[in-house]
C-alpha cells in the first residue's frame, strides 16, 4: 500500500521533461566597433547592428579566452536566439552566429549546422546551437555582420539570446491530481476496517 501511495505521488509531482530559459544578458558581451554600428538594449534584451562604410565587419561577443564573463553554461542543452536580418537589393552581406572555444578562442565546429549559423540572406527567425557534447565548462559566443561589397544599408537585430535546460518541472494539474488521488486513497484505506469488523 505505502508502495503504491509513493509511486503515485512520484509520478504526480514530477512534470513532464520540458525547457526552462534563462536570458543571457548581451551586455555581457563586448561590441566592436560600438555605437552606432552595434547598439545593445539598456536591459541586454537586444542588439541591433547597422552596417557601416567605415567597417567591413561589426562583432558582438561573449569570448572568455579574452577575459569576458562565462555566461554560456555548456550544462545546458543549447543556447537559442531569435534575429532578424535586413539585406536589401544588391546587397551582398552575411549573418553569422558560431560557439567560441574558451580556451584557443576559436569557433567551435564552425561548420557543423548545430553549432554555428549563417545566413546570406535576409530573413528572421529562431535558431538554437547544440552545447550537447562540448568538453568545457562554458563557451563563448560570437555574433557578426559581415559585409563583402561597398553597399550599405544592411542591418541585423539580436534578441531574446537564452540558454535552455532542460529540467522536471512541477505543474499546477498534477498537485489537483495528487490531492484528489491522495483523498481517494485515504478514504479506501478507512474503508478496510471498517470492512473487517463488519
Amino acid at each position: 500500500m505505502r508502495g503504491l501511495f509513493c509511486a503515485l505521488f512520484g509520478c504526480l509531482t514530477l512534470g513532464p521533461l520540458r525547457a526552462a530559459p534563462i536570458p543571457i544578458d548581451l551586455n555581457d558581451f563586448i561590441a566592436l566597433p560600438g555605437p552606432p554600428e552595434i547598439v545593445v538594449a539598456a536591459d541586454g534584451s537586444s542588439a541591433t547592428f547597422t552596417e557601416s562604410i567605415n567597417f567591413g565587419l561589426l562583432v558582438l561577443s561573449n569570448d572568455p579566452a579574452l577575459g569576458d564573463p562565462a555566461i554560456i553554461d555548456t550544462g545546458a542543452s543549447a543556447v537559442l536566439f531569435d534575429y532578424t536580418f535586413i539585406e536589401p537589393a544588391g546587397n551582398t552581406d552575411e549573418f553569422g552566429a558560431f560557439l567560441i572555444d574558451p580556451a584557443s578562442g576559436l569557433p567551435v565546429d564552425p561548420l557543423d549546422p548545430g553549432r554555428a549559423f549563417f545566413a546570406a540572406d535576409g530573413g528572421s527567425g529562431s535558431v538554437s546551437l547544440d552545447l550537447v557534447g562540448l568538453t568545457f565548462s562554458f563557451a563563448g559566443l560570437q555574433f557578426e555582420l559581415t559585409a563583402f561589397d561597398v553597399i550599405t544599408g544592411s542591418s541585423l537585430i539580436v534578441s531574446d539570446v537564452r540558454l535552455e535546460t532542460t529540467t522536471a518541472v512541477p505543474e499546477p494539474p498534477a498537485w489537483s491530481l495528487l490531492l484528489s488521488a491522495a483523498t481517494l486513497l485515504l478514504a479506501w484505506c478507512r474503508s478496510i476496517p471498517a470492512r473487517r469488523s463488519a
